[in-house]
């Protein structure tokens, strides 16, 4: 059995519950960039839903003040499959206080109470709208992680794509003992397809890169921006290494300024070091002359 194919994404799979959630927080804007607030995209799906969540302000400023401890939601969603093992999680994680459940997680779940009927039904109609594309999306998205299979299987863990009808900035990824789960935006149309597959490659990297941070990741410190910043230009060496006609439209996607900064950032040791954990995942390939041996 080829074990590439055992690390590239085994299913792809859909929760509703995480896009409730998602939409939700689509609502709530925050001074990070793990932000996924989209006002466009609210305002549309409240023309869809016919109605509004309405989030107070408190529990903004909550979400924002409290984001390195109350930030677990958007892990812990992706895994959940209803409000009541939503909160379970959450308060046996022991990552949150009792006033954290109290101010921030109990209001958020009476509201994803008071608007997950009309939101379901919206979930259901949308996702078979989009059924006659999942074929396509999942051959191609195949497709390109094929070409990434010396890197997927360096990685040791199966991966899973979660996608979501909700996500509007970002993604994420959550870890398990049975591999990564990464939540992507499905991509509605064939132009958006690449994106999406860059924003899992970007996923996956992190597990490869935020363990040379030798700390513990966070917003306020200035350690996130870092970490995001050895992802931008290990993905930028690794698509030039594995997959060079890929490597314009990566430029595109995260943008050249971002590269630069991320290249300031880290300076010419940051930067060598990224290159070196390269070499020990991917190693170069012999030449075609001694494989013809």
């Amino acid at each position: 059995m080829n074990t590439a194919e055992q690390k590239q994404p085994t299913a792809f799979l859909y929760n509703p519950f995480a896009d409730l959630i998602y939409y939700l927080l689509a609502h709530m804007p925050i001074d990070f960039a793990a932000d996924v607030s989209d006002p466009e995209y609210t305002a549309e799906m409240a023309g869809c839903l016919g109605v509004y969540p309405g989030i107070p302000q408190r529990l903004i400023s909550y979400y924002q003040e409290h984001f390195d401890r109350v930030a677990v939601i958007n892990f812990m969603a992706l895994t959940a499959e209803n409000p009541g093992q939503f909160r379970e999680m959450l308060a046996a994680c022991g990552m949150l206080t009792d006033k954290d459940m109290r101010d921030f997680v109990d209001p958020l779940i009476e509201i994803s109470d008071r608007v997950s009927g009309t939101f379901y039904q919206w979930w259901k109609e949308h996702h078979i709208e989009t059924a006659q594309r999942a074929e396509t999306v999942c051959s191609r998205f195949r497709a390109l992680t094929d070409r990434f299979s010396r890197f997927f299987d360096s990685l040791g863990m199966d991966t899973k794509v979660l996608f979501s009808y909700s996500l509007r900035k970002n993604g994420r990824a959550f870890c398990q003992q049975d591999g990564m789960t990464v939540y992507l935006l499905y991509p509605e149309k064939d132009e958006d397809l690449t994106g999406c597959f860059l924003q899992f490659l970007h996923e996956c990297t992190h597990s490869v890169t935020d363990p040379l941070m030798n700390g513990e990741i966070r917003m306020a410190d200035g350690s996130h921006d870092l970490a995001e910043y050895q992802v931008f230009c290990f993905d930028e060496y690794l698509i030039g290494e594995l997959c060079p006609d890929l490597s314009a439209a990566y430029r595109d996607w995260i943008g050249e300024e971002n590269l630069e900064s991320a290249r300031r950032a880290l300076g010419e040791a940051g930067e060598n070091r990224l290159k070196q954990r390269l070499k020990q995942m991917v190693p170069e390939q012999e030449s075609n002359a001694q494989e013809s041996l």
